[in-house]
């Protein structure tokens, strides 16, 4: 394993030993070092729109590791904001499913539809993808 996946791991764990400390307010900034969350849609799912944001300092042709962040609610903005500020100086793109939830029966086509798109439109490692989460997302 890489030291960068090694790091990942190690920072998801603590994020969601964190989990407690999570809560709702959008109005939080975000960590320095990664871009403001933008929407997407997933177009493999239409009505699958996710969030996502990539760090700061990539170079233009450079792939990146991938954390697809789970919420327990489906709230994706949420799931972006937390993982972001726990990996902030790491150069990853975090991508949070505002569809995917607890008790969701289609959560593995959801997340293979997103997966497929991420990779179509962001510069994604294929080789490093962390999927992750809170509470029952997790």
């Amino acid at each position: 394993m890489t030291p960068v996946n090694n790091c990942l791991l190690v920072l998801l764990f603590f994020l969601v030993l964190q989990g407690t400390g999570c809560n709702n307010d959008r109005a939080h900034s975000m960590a320095s070092g990664h871009s403001l969350p933008a929407m997407d849609s997933c177009r493999f799912e239409p009505d699958h729109h996710y969030f996502v944001t990539l760090p700061d300092h990539a170079g233009p042709d450079q792939k990146l590791p991938l954390v697809i962040a789970i919420d327990p609610h489906g709230d994706g903005l949420l799931a972006v904001r937390k993982f972001s500020e726990a990996l902030n100086d790491l150069p990853v793109v975090v991508a949070g499913s505002g569809k995917v939830r607890n008790n969701y029966p289609g959560y593995k086509l959801s997340l293979k539809n997103l997966y497929n798109d991420l990779l179509d439109k962001y510069p994604v490692d294929p080789g490093r993808v962390i999927v992750a989460g809170f509470s029952g997302g997790a």
